[in-house]
């Protein structure tokens, strides 16, 4: 749980001032704010994502894909209780037994809609953090935005601070682990229910390029490798898929054998016929 009790003052402190600088200085607090809650969550499932699996760093898509990947628990309201009686064998539970039980409140998290805080984020930029382009020469071009815009903005921002802010714990619902270890040696984890089958994960390790393919029916992780045979002892190497793949035209990419000699791989383009050409289709 982020404490957003001293940005909230600051936020207040500047609206009452009023002036075009302090609006846009508000502004730019409900910004960081809005980042601050969206990449607290992604701290929180860091275990669960590889950050290099994040399509963007925009708040709003980080919170859907931690939500659709790691956490469903990430942008939701829940509350976690604790049963003031013991639960000796949970399998010979039944519903009414769980819900007769005396359960003491130990915090709530308070959720959010991430759109909302997306679409605030884009819009206390659009208003504070960029000035309008001139129409013509005799355009004055100001200071700072215009303080009728920028106010509502960070009120509505403010407002959804303050929701947010009512949050007395932080939850996560990454339940069902499947764990596996890297070639690297690196311990990894998955949220079970979330994982689809095909899906390719990555080591959650910042120094390691292996990516994996996983599979549903075995609840297995396949890695993902070209088989390159050394051309000086001809044992065939498993390079990571994914370095090569980054790899841009032109460019070589270098592996060491094991018994030292240097491969190096290189995309190249070919002309072939058309009914010679093999079908396309995309990488797992």
């Amino acid at each position: 749980m982020i404490d957003l009790k001293d940005t909230i003052e600051q936020i207040e402190k500047l609206l009452l001032a009023g002036t075009a600088r302090d609006l846009t200085y508000a502004a730019l607090e409900c910004r960081l704010a809005i980042e601050r809650i969206c990449y607290d969550r992604l701290r929180m499932a860091h275990a669960y994502i590889p950050r290099k699996e994040l399509a963007s760093w925009q708040p709003r898509q980080v919170v859907n894909f931690i939500a659709q990947t790691a956490d469903e628990l990430a942008a939701a309201t829940a509350t976690f209780s604790i049963s003031r009686m013991p639960i000796c064998d949970r399998s010979e539970q039944t519903e009414d037994d769980f819900a007769n039980q005396v359960w003491t409140e130990v915090g709530t998290q308070v959720g959010f809609d991430p759109r909302t805080l997306g679409r605030l984020w884009n819009a206390l930029a659009n208003v504070a953090l960029h000035l309008r382009l001139p129409e013509d020469g005799q355009d004055y071009v100001g200071q700072y935005g215009a303080s009728g815009a920028i106010r509502p903005k960070v009120e509505e921002a403010l407002a959804e601070l303050r929701n947010i802010s009512g949050s007395t714990l932080s939850i996560t619902g990454t339940l069902g682990t499947i764990s596996f270890v890297c070639v690297c040696g690196f311990p990894n984890k998955r949220t079970g229910s979330l994982l689809s089958d095909k899906q390719v994960v990555s080591c959650a390790s910042p120094k390691c390029y292996e990516s994996y393919v996983f599979h549903l029916a075995e609840t297995s992780f396949e890695r993902r490798i070209i088989e390159v045979p050394c051309h000086e002892c001809g044992v065939s190497q498993s390079v990571p898929w994914v370095p090569v793949h980054r790899t841009k035209p032109g460019e070589v990419f270098h592996w060491t054998c094991i018994c030292g000699q240097e491969i190096g791989l290189a995309w190249r383009l070919f002309k072939v016929r058309r009914n010679d050409a093999p079908s396309l289709t995309r990488d797992a």
